[in-house]
Order: structure tokens, then C-alpha cells, then sequence
């Protein structure tokens, strides 16, 4: 597992919060404004496909009990330890080290929004999707591919069309339209037909897609 757990004090909504992640699934439950996404956010800093790194400032009364309540008084040092990510055994198989303070800025100036740091964040390869995600947009597939990308080279696009819409970077289609474009290219030229020969690898792909969508839909 990557993250082992996490521990918080005194800082947004929490006095105090400490999670250990099961190695296999972990869900966060909460009413709104209960810091569900202060955790996941705090983990996305970790991802290397992650771009919404800003916290904003809590409302004003809210604030300033906090600040009445740190330990350190901001004048003081310029960062604060709120807390500790732990890591999981895949990152101390890869030689980094197995947690990282997490450190709060001064934000008593005008500041909107702030990031917090990480002395030693470990690199996690992933990709953060919000829990607040898009509208799904219908974009028609005006054309069909006459050639079926390998399965690696399917996915990669993919990914790299998810990473650009949640970073905003690039006006791009959906993810769901690279996966359209796919399945109407493997059963248009995956099969065959009297005036092209089917493709064995193409209807591989196809029909493990089937059966991948079967299990996950169960009647």
C-alpha cells in the first residue's frame, strides 16, 4: 500500500483526526464541510498527476480560533506542523523515507489561498479525480479510426485526456470519447467481414472489455 496513515491537529475542521487506510479500500464518510476532502486533498499533494494544490482561507471566525489555539504563535515562524503522513511498504521499497510532516504557512495576511508542504513527500504515482467531477458532455465520434491501438497505447490516452481536463490545461473531449472511438474501431475492423480480415488481438480487446463491464454490472 502507498499511504499507511495520516494524522491532523488543530487545523481547518479538525482539533484532532488520526486514519489508518486499509491496504486494499478506504471510505471517508462525512456531512458536508466535514473534511473529506481536506484528507484527500492533503494525499493528492503525493500524486503526480495533481494540479489543484490550493487550500483557501476558512471564514473569519473560524480562523481566528485556530490561530488563537497553535501552540507556536505565527510572528514566530513562518510554518506550523499540523500533522504527519505516513507512508505504506511500496514507498520505503522505493528508498524514500517512510513519512513527511505536513507544514502550514502563515496565511494571517490577505492571502486567499495557501499551500501547505511536505519536507519529505513521497513521489506516488496516481490520478487525483475530484470528488466534485464535470458534467458528463455527449460528444458524437464523427470518425472512426480504420486502426485499433494497442491496449497500452489505448490507456495512455486515455489517462492523458483525464489528466488534461481535470487540469484545466487544454479544451479536450471527455475521456468517455476516447473510449467510444475505441469500441466502435474494434467492431468495425476487429472481426472481419468479406472485404477485410478480423483481427484476433482487436477482438481480444473487445471482448475483454465485455467481460470486464459483465462483472462490474451484474444483472
Amino acid at each position: 500500500m502507498w499511504f499507511e496513515g495520516l494524522h491532523l491537529s488543530n487545523w481547518r475542521q479538525f482539533d484532532e483526526v488520526s486514519i489508518r487506510f486499509h491496504p486494499r479500500l478506504t471510505i471517508l464518510t462525512g456531512a458536508n464541510g466535514s473534511g473529506k476532502t481536506t484528507i484527500l486533498k492533503l494525499l493528492g499533494y503525493h500524486l503526480e498527476h495533481w494540479n489543484n494544490r490550493h487550500f483557501y482561507r476558512l471564514p473569519r471566525r473560524l480562523e481566528f480560533i485556530r490561530q488563537s489555539q497553535r501552540k507556536t504563535p505565527p510572528l514566530e515562524a513562518t510554518l506550523e506542523v499540523i500533522g504527519t503522513v505516513i507512508y505504506g511498504r511500496q514507498v520505503s521499497e522505493t528508498g524514500q523515507l517512510p513519512e513527511s510532516e505536513i507544514q502550514f504557512p502563515d496565511v494571517d495576511g490577505a492571502a486567499v489561498q495557501y499551500d501547505v508542504t511536505f519536507p519529505t513527500r513521497a513521489a506516488i504515482p496516481g490520478v487525483f479525480i475530484p470528488s466534485h467531477r464535470p458534467p458528463f458532455e455527449y460528444a458524437p465520434v464523427d470518425s472512426v479510426p480504420p486502426r485499433v491501438s494497442a491496449e497500452e497505447e489505448l490507456y495512455n490516452a486515455y489517462v492523458k485526456d483525464l489528466v488534461l481536463r481535470f487540469r484545466h490545461q487544454a479544451r479536450v473531449n471527455s475521456p468517455s470519447f476516447r473510449l467510444k472511438e475505441a469500441l466502435l474501431s474494434m467492431v468495425a475492423f476487429g472481426f472481419g467481414n468479406e472485404f477485410h480480415l478480423a483481427g484476433s488481438f482487436r477482438q481480444a480487446l473487445f471482448e475483454g472489455f465485455q467481460s470486464r463491464l459483465r462483472r462490474l454490472l451484474e444483472p
